[in-house]
């Protein structure tokens, strides 16, 4: 086995030829930068839909906020109403003695506003009910969409949940 010595022929045709290791590292590196490239854009466009997520969201959740003051501005108004109400009825009604008892209301006029009392604070415990049933319904409707968010984000999507 005789090694060829290098000479300036053999030197010569790789000068024609080009460094075949020098052109594959620059292929190389072109597709690592194409890849670097398409990575950046997968992350700016990540970003961008995260972003408006996050956007969606927080408008839904001052949607939310306003819709509960409301709600809860509705309620306290209907309550002290109530109360006025019932204040009024109360200081306006003129005494009622059925003669042989003592003095002052019947037990049938206390049964009539025991009655009406009652029938008063069901409301107002209905409404307030309906407010409580509202701002979990929020809560839950929140931590869904922050779920389905997140999910996303993470590629973990929730099950039964998307934005899509």
């Amino acid at each position: 086995m005789h090694v060829r010595p290098k000479t300036r022929q053999t030197l010569g045709e790789q000068q024609i030829f080009g460094d075949e290791e020098a052109a594959r590292l620059h292929a190389e590196v072109a597709s690592l930068r194409e890849l670097v490239a398409d990575l950046a854009d997968r992350v700016h466009a990540q970003f961008t839909t995260i972003s408006a997520h996050a956007e969606i969201a927080r408008q839904q959740v001052e949607f939310a906020r306003e819709e509960s003051r409301a709600d809860l501005e509705r309620t306290r108004e209907l309550v002290i109403g109530l109360i006025d109400q019932t204040r009024h009825d109360l200081s306006n009604r003129a005494p009622v003695h059925v003669t042989g008892t003592p003095p002052g209301p019947s037990v049938a006029v206390y049964a009539e506003r025991l009655e009406t009392l009652d029938q008063r604070m069901s409301t107002i415990a209905t409404a307030l009910d309906r407010c409580f049933d509202r701002q979990r319904e929020l809560a839950d409707t929140m931590a869904a969409l922050l779920d389905t968010v997140l999910g996303e984000r993470t590629q973990q999507p929730v099950p039964g949940l998307s934005l899509a």
